[in-house]
């Protein structure tokens, strides 16, 4: 069965009022247009537009309610979340919890009475969040992942010579941060110890960590100076960044923390696959978002909202780790799959026109598809749908092998294998 579906865009402060609808061909509304989701999260369950198919059920999350086994097949909950995320300025700096952690802090929070909706409460759910994200703008600017720990030495160091500051030794401007000027680490302080009570200390703020920001800034502008463009490169990007995080976010610690992180500008079409730990954050940009059913946050700066640090560095992956691009398969013409190594969902990119003219995939499951791109008509075993730009369907189980013809684009989530 195939079930048309809509939802409203969230309106969180950071979303481009334009991307999403010039993407989608909707109506602009002069309001930030963030994250629009399809799924049956309860934060926000996509609507269903035609109720008589879902028994009234005017929501997925009321129709996998009240009839599992007919909306999913099997199983009682949809597993993942499907987003088109549309960033006109930085996200906060954030990591998601693994199954076990998720599933310890839910019943610890739950057993402290702590409400579902506090404000400072950090697990809404017993479940981890891992997710992908597939550039659909040119450029989509992210922060992703503890960098190698030379390269942070390297722009430190960078920057203490640009600096050439003689107010005082340069362990008294960078606090703890000596760690990371010195050649190499004591054989009982490993790389990523030395990350965590960097980040540690950061999130802790106070006088020193405020001294910091200030000038670590001031030293950024000064080596972004076309003079020293020779030196600076390849950190320009994370350099670049430093400042803008500073006009978004003046004086806030999660600055500090960015020289820390892997700084990727994907091109459209690539993508990024954050597992549970990772820290990261979404810059700028338009793409297509897929991840567990969660919404269990720990953030690390950029934000005014809550930040338990305790927590975070509990979570934290601190490991030093190359970009995590995550590269599709191939299997047939027209069809690309982005499936990390995990069972919660796979992404589906089907182009069909001129050069493929039907395209099959059967996905293992219960599917959501959006297009955004021409005219597709998906067909199954009981029935089909014809989506325009911007039309989005839940599609059952029972359809089976999906075949896509038409000349445009849709993406289409699925359980993963």
């Amino acid at each position: 069965m195939f079930v048309s579906i809509v939802n409203t865009p969230r309106d969180y402060a950071w979303g481009s009022t334009t991307a999403i609808p010039e993407l989608l061909g909707t109506p602009e509304t002069d309001e930030p247009q963030a994250e629009l989701w399809l799924g049956a999260h309860p934060g926000s369950p996509s609507r269903v537009v035609d109720t008589a198919l879902t028994g009234g059920a005017p929501d997925l999350a009321a129709w996998i309610a009240a009839d599992p086994a007919r909306a999913l097949g099997k199983g009682t909950s949809l597993p993942y979340l499907l987003k088109i995320l549309a960033a006109a300025h930085p996200l906060s700096l954030q990591a998601h919890p693994s199954r076990e952690i998720a599933q310890e802090g839910f019943d610890r929070e739950n057993a402290a009475g702590v409400p579902l909706d506090a404000p400072h409460r950090n697990y809404k759910d017993a479940h981890h969040k891992p997710e992908i994200i597939v550039a659909l703008s040119p450029t989509f600017e992210a922060l992703c992942g503890f960098r190698p720990l030379v390269e942070v030495r390297e722009i430190v160091d960078l920057l203490v010579m640009i600096d050439g500051s003689q107010v005082a030794p340069r362990w008294e401007l960078y606090g703890p941060m000596v760690h990371l000027l010195e050649d190499s680490v004591t054989e009982h302080e490993t790389d990523a110890e030395v990350l965590e009570s960097v980040v540690a200390w950061v999130l802790g703020g106070g006088p020193e960590v405020e001294a910091l920001v200030g000038h670590l800034v001031r030293t950024t502008e000064k080596a972004l100076h076309p003079a020293h463009a020779h030196l600076t490169d390849p950190y320009t990007p994370s350099l670049e960044t430093v400042v803008r995080l500073h006009e978004e976010y003046p004086g806030d610690p999660g600055i500090i923390i960015s020289i820390l992180l892997n700084r990727v500008t994907l091109t459209a079409g690539q993508a990024l696959y954050l597992p549970a730990g990772n820290i990261h954050a979404y810059l700028r940009g338009l793409g297509v978002e897929l991840m567990a059913a969660s919404d269990n946050v720990l953030r690390g700066g950029l934000t005014p909202k809550h930040i338990d640090v305790p927590e975070l560095l509990r979570v934290l992956d601190f490991d030093s780790i190359a970009v995590p691009y995550l590269e599709p398969t191939s299997p047939v013409p027209g069809l690309q799959l982005f499936q990390p190594a995990i069972d919660d969902f796979v992404l589906a990119r089907i182009e069909v026109g001129e050069d493929v003219a039907s395209v099959a995939y059967p996905p293992r499951g219960a599917a959501i598809a959006i297009c955004i791109e021409g005219s597709v008509t998906l067909s199954g075993s009981t029935g089909s749908i014809t989506l325009e730009r911007g039309d989005s369907v839940f599609i059952t189980p029972q359809e089976g092998e999906l075949t896509a013809t038409g000349t445009g684009v849709v993406f289409l989530a699925a359980p993963g294998e």
